[in-house]
């Protein structure tokens, strides 16, 4: 019998939680939300009822469908306008030096190695700044100028692009203002690239 009311709550807050996705920017009704959920009294908030209904078509694009009580007491009574998240612009880094004197340049190695992705990217980046070029760290901002410099189009979001790349395992991106090259990463670099 635990079980069955353990499933049931926790089904509860997972509506809850879909609702209070539906209702940013509200916060008198996502208040009313996490106190619904966690059982407390919510009688100084006048809300109204929302229900959650799941789409019909299954979709996976993040959004749930309610029954446009939320969206009346966000405000205007139309459709929550789709929620635009804001990146950090990444500034080039102006100082470094990718045509250093007897060491092969950046866009030589770029266009020598024909990475296709961006983890690929990343990884060869990475590579040149600390093996070829013998910086002792390699950061985002010196990716930036990388990229400008090989004409590659520059991520929407360059810090993400680091954490995926180190997901891969090609790079280690805990301290994005020093990147570490991993040994599958050198691997990739040195063996794997150009792709046959």
């Amino acid at each position: 019998m635990a079980d069955e009311v353990f499933d049931a709550r926790l089904d509860q807050m997972k509506r809850v939680l879909e609702v209070v996705r539906t209702i940013e920017g509200n916060t008198d009704l996502q208040n009313a939300a996490f106190a619904h959920m966690f059982g407390k009294s919510t009688l100084h908030i006048k809300t109204p009822e929302v229900h959650v209904d799941h789409p019909a078509d299954g979709g996976d694009d993040g959004t749930t469908a309610a029954n446009g009580d939320a969206e009346a007491a966000a405000g205007n009574g139309k459709g929550k306008p789709k929620r635009t998240r804001k990146v950090a612009s990444v500034p080039q880094d102006k100082g470094v030096n990718l045509a250093p004197e007897g060491k092969q340049s950046w866009v030589e190695f770029a266009a020598e190695k024909k990475p296709s992705s961006n983890e690929q990217k990343y990884t060869v980046c990475v590579y040149w700044l600390l093996e070829i070029a013998g910086l002792s760290k390699a950061t985002i901002n010196q990716i930036v100028s990388q990229y400008l410099a090989a004409k590659w189009a520059i991520p929407s979001n360059p810090r993400n692009i680091a954490s995926k790349t180190s997901t891969s395992g090609y790079i280690d991106s805990k301290d994005q203002s020093d990147l570490k090259l991993t040994s599958q990463g050198t691997a990739l670099v040195a063996n794997q690239l150009p792709a046959k």
